[in-house]
């Protein structure tokens, strides 16, 4: 009888340090937490400096502009139900570059995007 009850109070310690470590967040999923922005590390990525293009050509087509793009400059991303970017770009008009705060809206998969905002940005970077 006392070997059973030792070998219970065993298994209800090892259930107990087993759940404990399961529902213990990991470092890394405390990271990847929806709603806090990031900072994009590898702007010159081509999907990064493709959703700056896509945000240029939206606003060219919304407010009727031609501006030229040069390049996404710096940016943030925010995990939604999707990806917001938060983009610093540069563009042209004609000789003059200005650089623009835009946010695009990438829905999962990375198939559709959205332009939300598309403003200049007066004082620099």
């Amino acid at each position: 009888m006392e070997a059973t009850q030792s070998s219970f109070i065993l298994l209800v310690l090892i259930s107990s340090l087993v759940s404990t470590f399961a529902i213990t967040p990991s470092p890394s999923a405390s990271n990847a937490l929806v709603g806090g922005y990031k900072p994009i590390f590898n702007i010159t990525d081509p999907h990064i400096q493709d959703l700056g293009k896509f945000a240029v050509s939206e606003h060219n087509k919304q407010a009727k502009t031609s501006l030229k793009f040069v390049n996404v400059i710096k940016g943030q991303m925010q995990v939604v139900a999707g990806i917001n970017y938060d983009l610093v770009i540069a563009a042209r008009k004609g000789d003059i570059r200005r650089n623009y705060l835009a946010v695009v809206y990438e829905r999962p998969g990375g198939k559709n995007k959205t332009l939300t905002s598309f403003k200049s940005q007066l004082n620099g970077v």
